[in-house]
């Protein structure tokens, strides 16, 4: 069995993360706070990744870059899949298009907790609808564009609910990891940004 980059830093960050909490349980006996502190690195990290959306937030180019390459107009309905903390929706919300559905979806609820308090913050909340929800058991049929920043796992698995639930002419931006059967319409390989269309 290969392992992807993505999934070695993963494992990696957990595992540090891992040895430096037993090391504190036990040299502070603080054994309640060490499995209430695990517990939630458990829900924020591992959970989000055996569903393909592990949360590693993306450079402000490569977000602006996915939105250019996404080419929003008035009336599109938009979904992130994957969404963590909405600010690839911040970003297609501040183009000011009219009238453009915005939809970030996250099966995590640190992630889904997060992007809800900053769009709070930023006066958004009304503007960007963000779910807690299993991107493969979201409804696509209304997309007009989709954003994804998974794994290759999960672009392999979310490219057979593409091909079944889409309309004809919806774009698919995917950051870092590729679509290997739709067709490819722009790729930008320094960013690795690419641009796919149904």
């Amino acid at each position: 069995m290969q392992i992807s980059k993505a999934d070695m830093k993963m494992i990696l960050m957990f595992g540090a993360f891992a040895v430096s909490l037993t090391f504190v349980i036990f040299h502070f006996e603080a054994y309640a706070i060490g499995l209430v502190v695990f517990g939630s690195m458990f829900v924020v990290l591992l959970v989000p990744h055996i569903y393909g959306a592990v949360w590693f937030p993306s450079e402000r180019a490569v977000v602006r870059k996915m939105v250019d390459m996404a080419g929003i107009k008035d009336n599109d309905v938009v979904y992130d899949l994957g969404s963590g903390d909405g600010r690839l929706l911040v970003e297609v919300h501040n183009r000011k298009k009219e009238n453009v559905k915005l939809i970030g979806v996250d099966i995590s609820p640190f992630a889904v907790a997060v992007s809800k308090a900053l769009l709070r913050l930023r006066g958004l909340q009304g503007d960007i609808e963000i779910r807690k929800q299993n991107l493969f058991r979201t409804n696509l049929t209304t997309a007009d564009v989709v954003f994804a920043f998974l794994t290759q796992k999960a672009n392999d698995r979310l490219e057979r609910k593409l091909k079944i639930e889409l309309k004809r002419e919806t774009r698919v931006v995917s950051h870092l990891w590729k679509f290997k059967n739709m067709k490819l319409i722009e790729a930008d390989e320094k960013l690795k940004v690419y641009l796919y269309v149904s």
